[in-house]
């Protein structure tokens, strides 16, 4: 006949189950953050391009003007420590500007080295009268 087994290894046992999941599940939460991060980061570069274009066709606004806008929204979302560039030009219907950005990885364990690069462009119709 066998004895019942009493409860009393099963706290020990949960510790190290813990111990040995706990990892894994810290690396895959940091993984969502990274995603959550680098979503943000796409949204923030797709409405600058978006306002320095819509800025930039005014009607008495020039490139520079939107340019200046992109540039403003953008390091209001990313900061200023966040490698950008934006560019923009007019062929006198259309306005467009282009924003890249450069994100440094957020993951601790990463190389410091990992950057991501985020892109958009927006092109806008001028406003203004047509003849």
């Amino acid at each position: 006949m066998k004895k019942a087994v009493s409860g009393k290894g099963c706290a020990g046992q949960s510790i190290l189950e813990f111990v040995v999941a706990l990892p894994l599940l810290m690396f895959i939460l940091l993984l969502v953050i990274q995603f959550g991060i680098a979503i943000y980061a796409q949204s923030v570069v797709t409405g600058s391009a978006q306002e320095g274009a819509r800025k930039a066709a005014e009607a008495d606004k020039s490139v520079e003007d939107g340019l200046s806008a992109a540039k403003t929204v953008i390091s209001a979302g990313l900061g200023t420590k966040v490698e950008t560039a934006v560019s923009g030009s007019d062929n006198g219907e259309l306005v467009y500007v282009e924003v890249r950005a450069t994100v440094p990885a957020f993951l601790p364990f990463l190389d410091s080295s990992l950057k991501f690069q985020f892109h958009s462009k927006a092109t806008m119709l001028k406003e203004g009268w047509r003849s």
